[in-house]
């Protein structure tokens, strides 16, 4: 029967066998075991000249993303170098003249005078004589250049001054408020962390509650007790510090785009149009409604335990339809908060309110 030398071979690779294993002597020939081994070799040979052709390329690439980035980096230094030798040129020419004046040349004298007094006068905004100018252009070309350079330069900043001046700001309005939502959900995030820790250590107090014999039973259960109301509340602090933060998250998801869209049009002296800005805000809500629960993980905890105890004390609980189940849950849920700002926890007010108000807005989502 006719074989299929590369399908062999794939299958043995795959196998994890040697292509030269003398098992091979099992099922070929020696002319097709030399076959198959020199097939190999040539698909080992192209697969190597691939891979070495690659990375010649990828080398070829690198090198020339290095030389262009040498050749930036070169030209910039060029400028520089351009820069400072013009600079150090123009300190030369002044220094020339100020060496000479200093031993007492007259011409010097009176070219560094004028030179510097031209300056002052160009710098101030006031008019420099047009015969003060032609005498320094006579007596000392070089110091006229730097001049005619200096009062360029000052006119360029003025220039640039005044259309400052004139130009209308372009504000963004929302950028401070921004930046505070910004420093809140950062603060935010911190705190559920924060207590994400303290629920760890309180869950691991009441574990050890549970199992720590010592004392008399009313001990036990005063210990229990306490560890469970301290669990508790730091469970509904985080809830309600998840919400906190998850609210701060949304607007800022909403606010930080239009912020971004002002910021934009700053750049070319423009403000977006309030058609623009809503539009941005609408794409913005869009991304940021939830696609699931409404529930934090904090109080998914709460709701599972709920769940549990009610699976244990009703019968027929795995008869019940999901939505029985949930309204159970949720009743038992609302209960439990309302005990607990019995029990003087006011904290738990804001949770039933936030829970209560998502009820409302997922009934109001259907209904639409």
């Amino acid at each position: 029967m006719a074989i299929d030398l590369r399908t062999f071979a794939a299958y043995l690779q795959r196998a994890g066998q040697d292509v030269s294993d003398i098992l091979l002597r099992k099922y070929l020939t020696d002319e097709q075991i030399k076959q198959l081994q020199l097939q190999l070799a040539s698909q080992a040979q192209l697969l190597q000249q691939r891979l070495a052709a690659e990375a010649q390329q990828g080398e070829l690439n690198r090198q020339s993303e290095l030389q262009r980035t040498q050749m930036i980096e070169e030209a910039e230094n060029k400028r520089a170098e351009a820069a400072r030798k013009i600079q150090e040129a123009n300190l030369s020419v002044e220094e020339e003249y100020r060496r000479k004046a200093n031993e007492g040349d007259p011409v010097a004298k009176e070219a560094i005078g004028l030179y510097y007094s031209m300056l002052g006068q160009a710098a101030l905004g006031q008019e420099v004589p047009e015969q003060a100018e032609k005498r320094l252009k006579e007596i000392a070309p070089p110091l006229y250049g730097l001049y005619g350079q200096a009062q360029f330069n000052i006119q360029l900043k003025e220039a640039a001054e005044e259309a400052r001046e004139k130009a209308t700001p372009v504000v963004n309005p929302i950028a401070e408020e921004t930046k505070q939502l910004a420093t809140a959900l950062a603060a935010a995030e911190r705190r559920v962390a924060s207590l994400e820790k303290q629920v760890m250590s309180a869950k691991k107090a009441l574990d050890a509650a549970q199992v720590n014999r010592q004392g008399s039973a009313a001990d036990q259960k005063k210990r229990i007790e306490n560890a469970q109301d301290n669990y508790n509340q730091l469970v509904a602090a985080l809830k309600a510090a998840e919400e906190q933060r998850d609210m701060l998250k949304d607007q800022l998801s909403i606010q930080q785009p239009v912020s971004n869209l002002y910021n934009f049009y700053a750049k070319y002296g423009a403000t977006p149009s309030e058609e623009r800005i809503g539009a941005e805000m609408k794409a913005a809500q869009r991304k940021s409604e939830p696609e699931e629960s409404y529930y934090s993980e904090s109080e998914k905890v709460i709701l599972n335990r709920i769940a549990e105890t009610l699976a244990k004390a009703i019968p027929n609980w795995n008869e019940l339809t999901d939505f029985e189940k949930n309204q159970l849950i949720k009743e038992k849920y609302w209960k439990y908060l309302e005990e607990k700002i019995a029990a003087g926890n006011p904290q738990y007010a804001e949770i039933l309110k936030n829970a209560r108000k998502r009820e409302e807005d997922e009934a109001k989502k259907k209904n639409k």
